[in-house]
């Protein structure tokens, strides 16, 4: 089973597409290092809606915002996430902002403001706003902070850096989130390619891109692409673990779970019989 079985032409048509497009396998391809006045402006525009949040949310005078608050709490919330002032939807709050702006500041002074010390920085700011809990708009910045860093570590580093495959990961996890499959299978296809190459098709890291890889296909409902992503996944756990290990046992969870999807009652019979023999 070669990758474009699992993967389709997503990741691949990037690296065929490098001798003949003018961006040199380059993502995105619209954008040339050093361009980043899109991304300045967005966190400009950001740190100004979390300042306006702040003058005129008040958690102390405004009934409605403490009765949220209360709400959340008794939800199993802790109180750490609202004693900021700033509203929840948010992924970062106003002084963890400022600290993050500041930091960029301090490494664009330094080091400039294409260098690897401000990629690493824009990569922290991506994974708070790229969290769960973030509203649409902290996501997409986040993307826009991801992108930024990819294509910094990329000039600097090369493809084949592990901090600019951490990069694309990054990038495919918050594209997931946000339903932006397409962007999100390119990501993950591109960096299992990288770490076959670099590291073999057994390591660890290459599994937990193929259940990414997996995730992606069964949100699109391409059952039988997630089935072979899941295999694969398998395949190289096993070889780290062994066939008893929890991470292994999940896989095979999975694997069961698309059988049932897939109309496969009695393979997904077969596999929860094996989990419930090896399972700790």
């Amino acid at each position: 089973m070669t990758m474009q079985d699992v993967c389709g032409n997503n990741g691949l048509r990037e690296i065929d597409s490098r001798d003949d497009d003018n961006h040199n396998g380059t993502y995105p391809a619209s954008r040339e290092l050093g361009s980043d006045s899109c991304l300045e402006d967005k966190l400009k525009a950001f740190g100004e809606e979390l300042e306006m949040t702040l003058s005129t949310t008040s958690f102390n005078t405004n009934t409605s915002a403490i009765q949220e608050c209360k709400s959340n709490v008794s939800k199993g919330y802790t109180l750490s996430r609202f004693n900021s002032s700033t509203p929840s939807m948010f992924g970062i709050d106003k002084p963890r902002f400022d600290h993050f702006m500041s930091m960029v500041d301090s490494a664009s002074k330094k080091n400039g403001v294409q260098s690897v010390p401000v990629a690493e920085v824009y990569i922290s700011m991506g994974a708070e706003f790229g969290r769960t809990f973030a509203d649409t708009k902290s996501k997409e910045l986040a993307v826009q902070l991801f992108e930024e860093a990819f294509m910094i570590c990329q000039a600097k580093l090369g493809d084949s850096h592990d901090l600019t495959i951490e990069c694309r990961v990054a990038l495919g996890k918050v594209c997931l989130s946000l339903e932006r499959y397409d962007e999100a299978l390119d990501c993950f296809c591109m960096a299992v390619y990288m770490r076959e190459a670099l590291l073999g098709e057994l390591h660890q890291s290459v599994s937990e891109l193929w259940v990414l890889i997996s995730s992606v296909h069964q949100a699109t409902s391409k059952l039988e692409l997630a089935l072979k992503a899941s295999a694969k996944a398998l395949t190289g756990y096993r070889n780290t673990y062994g066939d008893k290990h929890a991470t292994v046992i999940g896989v095979l969870k999975t694997i069961a779970q698309i059988h049932i999807g897939m109309g496969n009652g009695s393979k997904a019979n077969d596999i929860h019989k094996y989990v419930r023999l090896h399972s700790p």
